[in-house]
């Protein structure tokens, strides 16, 4: 039988706490990624899954309609934008509002305020492909 010293056990304790302070990545986010990176995917399931997440669809509208892309008239219609934008942008543009959202907290922005693993930030930027 191998016993644990007291240090090893408290060490254990606290990552056993930490996991808890792990964030991850919001549902539609990942589901987000999961639909753009499926080869076999269309605009239109892009579309169901944003619909979800008014603040992510109106951030895509927006973003589609800022002085960036220059369009010529404006997109109202969700599924344009997302055509329009491809999904490779859809999906950065939900994978960054996602990890800003992990920085915000009270009185505005905060680096300390995530609580993200640098493993996790890796693999963020790795579905990036």
């Amino acid at each position: 039988m191998t016993t644990v010293s007291s240090s090893t056990s408290s060490l254990l304790e606290s990552v056993v706490r930490r996991v808890h302070d792990i964030s991850t990545i919001p549902q539609v986010a990942l589901r987000v990624l999961e639909v753009a990176n499926d080869s076999d995917s269309s605009a239109s399931d892009l579309k169901e899954v944003m619909e979800s997440d008014a603040a992510l669809s109106a951030r895509v509208l927006r973003y589609v309609n800022s002085s960036a892309y220059a369009v010529r008239t404006r997109i109202t219609n969700l599924q344009q934008a997302i055509a329009y934008l491809g999904m490779k942008q859809i999906r950065n543009i939900a994978m960054t509002a996602s990890v800003a959202e992990m920085f915000r907290n009270d009185t505005g922005w905060s680096l300390t305020a995530a609580p993200i693993s640098g493993n996790t930030l890796f693999r963020w930027v790795s579905a990036r492909g």
